[in-house]
């Protein structure tokens, strides 16, 4: 499955082209899905590769995100403040305040290997 659709038909062709017989698609992937069933067996919200970041997820709904900082349930994202980065990574209210400074796992080991 994809968000839109597109990338799972293109998926789907090529796994077909490669020689396997049992593959199938959700037709117009999470989002179609989303639309017609809501959250119904989908838990949290739908990560989606546009400005809105997440889709989905209208009124009762599971939080599944967790926390880079702290671990507490979230479903926000923040980017990485690497500029040649920019990850996106989980961090809910409590410790985003008024912060802008996340950054990625990779880029800290980076940072401290550098600075030693």
């Amino acid at each position: 499955v994809c968000t839109g659709g597109v990338r799972c038909e293109k998926a789907s062709g090529y796994l077909v082209k490669k020689g396997f017989k049992n593959v199938y698609q959700l037709h117009g992937g999470m989002h179609r899905y989303m639309e017609k069933f809501g959250n119904k067996d989908f838990l949290g919200k739908l990560y989606v590769f546009d400005g809105r970041v997440v889709a989905g997820g209208e009124g009762e709904h599971e939080v599944v995100g967790k926390c880079y900082e702290c671990g507490d349930k979230t479903e926000f994202y923040t980017n990485c403040k690497n500029d040649m980065c920019h990850k996106h990574l989980l961090v809910c209210n409590n410790c985003k305040g008024d912060r802008e400074d996340f950054y990625c796992s990779a880029c800290v080991a980076a940072n401290t290997k550098t600075t030693v």
